[in-house]
């Protein structure tokens, strides 16, 4: 805890043997007469004071320290440990405070210094206990390393013969050739049957419709199977690529045969 500036104030001028009515009360102090200063050692102690009125303290320390190596008078001592306590050394203040007390000043100016000393000394206590505390901490343990994430699984990779997209245009192919082979057909059929007239009145009786008619059917049929090599090709197309995406070698076209068309490849 420490002292109330006033006690601070006057436990100074009572050392330094300043004419005060407050002397009396302090009681007396081994101290030197005026005429023994040091002159450079009373500059430092008077600087210093002046310094430590103005929160300066770690200046003030600096002149404290010049001043008692010069001429060690009890009068530094109180002031220096005041100093070094308020600048957050407890453990020079703490010295300072005992060899203050060991040069046997009043009781008043005794029990300033002993306040503060059982400040100080706590305050040193609770630091130690604080580290040690702090030392006999466990360590915190590590934190687990994350498990790895498992790798997907591999997609399975389906037939090329399963692709729905390939599968319906190879369909739509064989439908459409199938249809116009049906109309080819059907146009075949009627022209061999006008060549087949009993007659020639029969002949010419049917020949125009039967030509219009098969001529019809013969360009519906065209248009059919070049609309079915045409959705064959892309389905066995289709095919080739989901072959390949699977890693297989693949490759497949569509040639024409004599009595149609065929799917030639390798999945």
């Amino acid at each position: 805890m420490t002292a109330p500036r006033p006690l601070i104030a006057l436990t100074l001028a009572a050392l330094l043997g300043a004419p005060t009515p407050a002397l009396a009360a302090l009681g007396p102090a081994k101290e030197a007469a005026p005429d023994e200063w040091d002159p450079e050692a009373k500059e430092h102690l008077d600087r210093a004071l002046e310094l430590y009125q103005e929160e300066r303290y770690a200046e003030a320390i600096h002149d404290f320290k010049l001043g008692y190596s010069i001429q060690p008078r009890i009068e530094f001592l109180f002031a220096w440990a005041q100093a070094e306590r308020l600048n957050g050394d407890c453990i020079t203040a703490s010295e300072l405070y005992k060899r203050f007390i060991d040069e046997e000043p009043s009781d008043l100016q005794i029990a300033a210094a002993e306040q503060n000393l059982a400040t100080c000394e706590k305050q040193i206590a609770d630091e130690r206990a604080a580290r040690e505390a702090a030392e006999a901490a466990p360590e915190p343990e590590p934190e687990p390393e994350p498990e790895p994430e498992p790798e997907p699984e591999p997609e399975e990779q389906r037939p090329f013969y399963k692709d729905a997209l390939g599968d319906g245009l190879v369909a739509g192919g064989v439908v459409a050739l199938i249809a116009g082979g049906a109309l080819l057909t059907v146009a075949e059929v009627k022209q061999r049957r006008l060549a087949d007239s009993p007659t020639y009145d029969a002949f010419a009786a049917d020949y125009e419709s039967v030509t219009s008619s098969s001529r019809s059917l013969r360009i519906g049929g065209a248009v059919a199977i070049g609309v079915g090599v045409a959705l064959v090709a892309g389905g066995a197309v289709r095919w080739a690529m989901v072959a390949r995406k699977s890693g297989r070698s693949a490759s497949a076209s569509v040639i024409p045969t004599g009595a149609g068309l065929a799917i030639v490849g390798r999945f």
